[in-house]
C-alpha cells in the first residue's frame, strides 16, 4: 500500500470512529445521559433551540463525502489534501474524546478539548486558504465547503460550552445580567465570523452564523425577548452579508 493510499486509510477510519462516537453513545446515550439531555440541565441564554443541532447531519454527511473523495486515486496526490490529512485525523480525535469527556460532566475539560478541536480545525481552514478559490465541482463540494460549515459550527458550539462550563461553575456574569452578556456575545460573534467570512468571501460560514442566532432567538422568544431580538437583527444582517458575498464571489475570484 503507497503511502497516499495508507493515509486515505487513516482519514477515513477516523471519520467512521468519529461517527460512531457520535452516535453511540453521544446520541443514544451514555449511563442514562445523552449529550443534549445533560446540555438542557444547565440551561443558558446562549443555547440555540433543540432544532438548530441537526446541522450535526449536514456537517457529517460532508465529512463522510470528504473522507470518501479523498481516497480516490485522482485526488490522492492533491497536495492540499495531503496537508490536511493528519490535522484532520486529529480533529476527528478531538471530536470522538469530547462526547465522552462531556457525558462524565467534567464541563472545563470539556472546554479544553473543544478548543483543541476549533484550533485544528482552524488549522485546516487556513491551509484550504491556499486554493479554496480554485476548486471547483467535487473539488470544493466535499473539501472547502466541509471544513467551512464544520469550522463554523464548532466555533459556535465552542462559545456555548464556554457559557455552560461558567454557568455549572456558579459564575453569576459579574454582576451584569444575562440577557446583557448574551447581547455582547452576540456582537462579539458577529464581529468574528464576518472578520474570518468577508477576506475569503465564505458565505457558507456566515450561514452557519445565521442558522444559530435564528435557533437562539427562538430559544429566548419568552424567556428573554430583548435577546431573542438581538439575536434574529444579527442574523438578519449576517443574512444580508452572506448574499452580498454570493454575488461578490460570481464576479471576481477571491484571491
Amino acid at each position: 500500500m503507497t503511502g497516499a493510499a495508507f493515509r486515505g486509510v487513516w482519514v477515513f477510519v477516523a471519520t467512521v470512529g468519529m461517527l460512531v462516537a457520535n452516535g453511540f453513545p453521544g446520541a443514544l446515550g451514555f449511563r442514562g445521559e445523552t449529550v443534549g439531555s445533560i446540555s438542557d440541565k444547565i440551561p443558558s441564554l446562549m443555547t440555540p433551540a433543540g432544532y438548530a443541532f441537526s446541522i450535526w447531519s449536514v456537517i457529517y454527511t460532508g465529512l463522510l463525502g470528504f473522507a470518501i473523495f479523498q481516497w480516490l486515486p485522482a485526488q490522492r496526490e492533491d497536495q492540499t489534501i495531503k496537508k490536511i490529512a493528519g490535522w484532520y485525523v486529529l480533529s476527528c480525535v478531538f471530536n470522538s474524546v469530547w462526547i465522552f469527556v462531556w457525558l462524565s460532566k467534567a464541563f472545563w475539560l470539556s472546554w479544553v478539548v473543544i478548543v483543541a478541536l476549533l484550533a485544528s480545525l482552524v488549522r485546516i481552514y487556513l491551509i484550504l486558504d491556499a486554493d479554496r478559490s480554485q476548486r471547483r465541482g467535487g473539488a470544493y463540494g466535499w473539501v472547502a465547503w466541509p471544513f467551512s460549515l464544520y469550522t463554523a459550527w464548532v466555533t459556535v458550539a465552542t462559545v456555548i460550552n464556554t457559557v455552560i462550563a461558567l454557568k455549572a461553575s456558579g459564575w453569576q456574569c459579574g454582576g451584569i445580567s444575562p440577557e446583557v452578556w448574551s447581547m455582547l456575545l452576540i456582537a462579539i460573534a458577529a464581529g468574528i465570523f464576518s472578520w474570518i467570512a468577508i477576506p475569503r468571501r465564505d458565505a457558507t460560514y456566515l450561514g452557519v452564523l445565521v442558522w444559530a442566532l435564528t435557533a437562539i432567538g427562538v430559544a429566548n422568544a419568552q424567556r428573554a425577548p430583548s435577546v431573542a431580538y438581538v439575536a434574529w437583527a444579527v442574523a438578519a444582517a449576517m443574512f444580508l452579508l452572506a448574499l452580498w458575498l454570493v454575488f461578490q464571489t460570481k464576479k471576481t475570484p477571491a484571491f
